[in-house]
């Protein structure tokens, strides 16, 4: 917080953008594709979930609260 508000301050031409991208490290996004539509609503149904289950996560050095279990987000 240090950081950003000296540099807002100090810096006229300040770009909000170009501090995050400096300063914090930006997770990759993942878009959830499905390659064979079905017509089956429950085939569909199936296909998805598994593209949306994640594995547990892994204890790391940020403010996310980690699951012991694999979860799905919806």
């Amino acid at each position: 917080m240090t950081n950003y508000l000296q540099e807002r301050k100090s810096n006229t031409g300040f770009v909000l953008k170009d501090f995050v991208l400096a300063n914090f490290i930006i997770p990759d996004t993942l878009e959830i594709t499905i390659d064979s539509p079905s017509t089956d609503i429950n085939q569909q149904i199936e296909k998805l979930w598994l593209a949306l289950e994640k594995p547990a996560d892994k204890l790391t050095n940020t403010s996310l609260l980690p699951l012991a279990n694999p979860y799905v987000v919806p």
